[in-house]
């Protein structure tokens, strides 16, 4: 009996996943396809000589994304998640509000320092008016993210899938509008224009089903130290993952730029995100739907839930990691030119190392994102310092060794040893907490 009870709650849980990913899906599609569309764009118009420069911008624009938007991501997800709704006014505005003063106390300093942050990425001075209109652009992002994760937090897939794909369709249109009437300078400006159009939208979109809804007014009045103090730590956490990691690209690149060539620096940085390209995939399913899952199961509370849930998780993702990566490898040098174009068939001789290298990081995502759940902040940050300064030097090392495949290999050492460390350290949580028990 207890065997029939336990398949059919994994064939529920199974079939609600699938459910629930045919909305996530369209999500993550149409995230893809604006992705390509604008890395098309890029090693088009760009060419495979300035395609390093771009992605230094965009690395700017991401980072400073990441920080700004982060009260209004993951930490809100988990707040709305674990409390109950009669707090839902306050932990809204608590989390935005946060996001709003990080943004502000960013921008006066980015304004001041343009000049010098140019030349950090690229090594002149040529991009430093785009810098500020990058930071302002970054402003507009808080808005849709904040949304977002109030549909996630409350199992709402179906209009967050319409608003993402809405919000590509957007992206996808401003970036080529950008292209079109600016040419190569438009490229950058495709970084700072989608920002504020999907802007625009979400507003317009949210007006009736929650702008108009009290829970998620903004008051001064309904901000709360202690969940501030929540959603900082989660922030916190969530920016040491998103920063440091690019951050450590974006020195690489740039060596790579001044002592190698351009053209090095382009193959490295497009077999990156020709990972990422696909990583969206895995990233999405693990924050779109085991994220709220993992924080409403608490091990200290429900040990037995939390470890069947992160088991499931690993075995899902891991089912669709393999199954996409048959289908790259069989079709990579056409998947290349599609992303690209035949300049950057070269990274062909670095993608199985990157595979490898992935199929390990993907471990370290649901982990990563479990400690999160579980307010294990200051070992999560710990270990991301330590990994990413590995990554850092190792990488600064093998590159002079033996040239851009050395940053490959590094990512791979990191992500393996980032799994590994990480798997010891949550086993040795769930231990203590059965003795305690």
């Amino acid at each position: 009996m207890k065997f029939y009870l336990d398949k059919y709650i994994k064939t529920t849980f199974f079939f609600e996943f699938l459910k629930s990913s045919i909305y996530n899906t369209l999500a993550i599609v149409s995230k893809l396809f604006a992705s390509y569309i604008t890395n098309k764009l890029i090693a088009l118009v760009g060419g495979i000589n300035s395609f390093s420069i771009v992605s230094q911008m965009q690395n700017l624009s991401t980072i400073l994304q990441g920080i700004i938007t982060a009260p209004v991501n993951l930490p809100l997800i988990k707040q709305i998640s674990y409390n109950e709704s009669n707090i839902l006014e306050s932990i809204c505005t608590t989390a935005i509000t946060i996001a709003i003063g990080t943004g502000i106390v960013l921008f006066l300093p980015i304004w001041l320092f343009n000049d010098e942050i140019s030349f950090f990425l690229v090594g002149n001075y040529t991009y430093s008016s785009f810098i500020p209109l990058i930071s302002l652009s970054v402003f507009f992002s808080i808005v849709n993210t904040f949304f977002l994760a109030i549909l996630n937090a409350t199992s709402q897939e179906r209009k967050y899938a319409i608003i993402t794909v809405v919000s590509s369709i957007i992206t996808i249109i401003s970036v080529v509008c950008c292209v079109y009437y600016f040419q190569t300078n438009g490229i950058l400006y495709s970084i700072i224009v989608p920002n504020i159009c999907i802007c625009i939208y979400t507003i317009a979109a949210m007006q009736r089903s929650f702008l108009n809804n009290k829970k998620y007014r903004f008051r001064l009045s309904d901000f709360n130290y202690p969940i501030a103090y929540k959603i900082s730590k989660t922030a916190g956490a969530a920016i040491s993952i998103t920063v440091l990691g690019l951050v450590s690209q974006i020195i690489l690149r740039k060596t790579i730029i001044v002592n190698i060539s351009p053209i090095e620096a382009s193959l490295w940085d497009a077999i990156t995100k020709f990972s990422l390209f696909y990583m969206i995939v895995f990233n999405s399913i693990i924050q779109l739907y085991f994220f709220p899952k993992f924080s409403k199961n608490q091990y200290k509370v429900n040990y037995g839930a939390s470890i069947d849930i992160l088991k499931r998780s690993f075995k899902i993702t891991y089912v669709f990691y393999f199954l996409i990566i048959i289908v790259l490898l069989v079709f990579r040098h056409l998947i290349i030119q599609l992303i690209f174009s035949k300049d950057f068939l070269a990274i062909d001789n670095l993608m199985i190392l990157q595979f490898i290298a992935d199929l390990f990081k993907i471990g370290g995502f649901i982990l990563g994102n479990y400690m999160l759940t579980q307010s294990l902040y200051k070992n999560f940050i710990t270990l991301e310092i330590v990994f990413t300064l590995f990554y850092f030097i190792s990488g600064f090392i093998l590159l002079r060794l033996i040239g851009v495949k050395g940053l490959i290999v590094a990512d791979l050492l990191k992500s393996a040893f980032y799994l590994f460390f990480l798997t010891v350290y949550i086993k040795s949580k769930f231990k203590s907490s059965q003795k305690n028990i």
